[in-house]
Order: structure tokens, then C-alpha cells, then sequence
């Protein structure tokens, strides 16, 4: 399934989903999708592909981290299958291991996070190859979309309130 970013931080309806999918699925793998995965359309958009299976309870969670340090998706750069052919290796492995880009994380590990998904150790380059990583409409679409996350939990906050309010006017 392909959720963006704040699904995996964000409290309110996030938290929900992140619950049950900790809860009453085995949330086995999460693929951090290269930024601008979908240009034209949301170039701004993070977003991820999460792996689970309904029934079990997470035990442990797989992450696979193909966004940092990886050339932003683009015209220029279409995705292609070779953006995914280390994640695939990564992902059949039998057993799994640790390696730069996918580290395991424990439930216990997820909980002393508050179930927060949103898990990076890669430490992210300012200037590759002679270049800035962040294009201005990049840092402005990084921007934006933060602008929307803090939307979006104000009018959770609001309708929360709302309901609060009801309540003690009964």
C-alpha cells in the first residue's frame, strides 16, 4: 500500500492507522520512496510503500530507505525498475540482514517512539557531485507539505475541540 509520509508521524488519524497496523497486522516492511516518485502530478508529495499482513502482530519492522542520498525523481531522472533492485534483494532475503540502507527496527524499539514510523540513521549529503540536493522548488514543495501536515492536525485539533465543547454544552 502507498501511504505518504505523515501517515507514518503524525498524530490523529495517522496514529489510528499506525495503531492498527502495529496492532492487528504484521507491518513487516516499510520502502521509503525516492523524493519526487510522483512528478509531475505531487512532486512535493514523500511518500512510502508499506508492506504488511492482517491477522499477526508486528514483531519487528524492516525499513528500506531509498529517498536519502538518491537523486530526486525527475524528468531528467525517470523511476525505473533499477530503483528498486537492491530493495528487492534486500526484501527476499532469507535470513534478512542489516545493511546501510534497510535496518530492522523491534516493536519494543517502535513503541519507545510512540509508534512514530518516521525512522531515518542515513545522515543526509548537502552537496553531491558539485550540486546542490535541494532545488528551490524542492525546499518550496518540502514547505508546502509541512504546511499542510500542521493544517491538517489544527483542524483535528479544531474538530476535537468542537466535540469537547458539545459534550460540556449537554
Amino acid at each position: 500500500m502507498v501511504v505518504p509520509d505523515n501517515v507514518l508521524f503524525e498524530e490523529g488519524a495517522g496514529k489510528e492507522v499506525r495503531k492498527l497496523l502495529l496492532e492487528d497486522c504484521n507491518l513487516h516492511t516499510i520502502l521509503r520512496l525516492p523524493a519526487g516518485t510522483f512528478t509531475p502530478y505531487s512532486p512535493a508529495v514523500k511518500a512510502n510503500i508499506i508492506f504488511f499482513t492482517k491477522g499477526d502482530r508486528t514483531q519487528e519492522t524492516w525499513v528500506y530507505d531509498d529517498r536519502t542520498n538518491v537523486e530526486k525523481v525527475a524528468i531528467r531522472n525517470p523511476l525505473n525498475r533499477k530503483h528498486f533492485e537492491d530493495f528487492e534483494k534486500c526484501y527476499h532475503a532469507k535470513p534478512r540482514k542489516e545493511l546501510d540502507r534497510f535496518r530492522r527496527f523491534t516493536r519494543q524499539e517502535i513503541s519507545k517512539r510512540s509508534d512514530n514510523l518516521d525512522v531515518f540513521w542515513l545522515r543526509a549529503e548537502t552537496v553531491r557531485e558539485g550540486r546542490r540536493d535541494s532545488e528551490p522548488d524542492e525546499i518550496l514543495g518540502e514547505a508546502i507539505g509541512q504546511v499542510q501536515i500542521a493544517l491538517d492536525s489544527l483542524n483535528d485539533l479544531s474538530l476535537i475541540l468542537s466535540a469537547i465543547k458539545s459534550d460540556s454544552d449537554d
